[in-house]
């Protein structure tokens, strides 16, 4: 994935938006993302709305997700409000929350 990278030691407190490409996010984002596609690493975490055509989540995300396609990996942990188009999850995913899956 090409586009911004949130390295693990970083924090950000604040909302990011990048229309035309990716975000990926190895540390901690408190604040909103919204992007082309964003992908929360293993040991990233983000606490607000992520809104995106694509959504790849293997760490943690807390507030409520917007997409077409959510993929959640074996690792992941999503306390959400969710709005996706599909929803592709791997074994040991932990999803809770208000779960809208479907053509919207």
């Amino acid at each position: 994935m090409s586009g911004t990278v949130i390295e693990e030691d970083l924090i950000v407190n604040g909302n990011m938006t990048s229309e035309n490409s990716d975000i990926s996010v190895k540390g901690r984002v408190m604040g909103d993302i919204s992007a082309k596609s964003v992908k929360v690493d293993q040991k990233g975490e983000v606490n607000g709305t992520v809104s995106a055509q694509t959504i790849n989540i293997l760490g943690r995300q807390t507030g409520s997700v917007k997409c077409q396609n959510l993929s959640l990996g074996p690792y992941s942990e999503v306390k959400s409000k969710v709005a996706a188009e599909t929803l592709t999850t791997e074994k040991g995913a932990k999803l809770v929350g208000d779960i809208n899956v479907g053509k919207r």
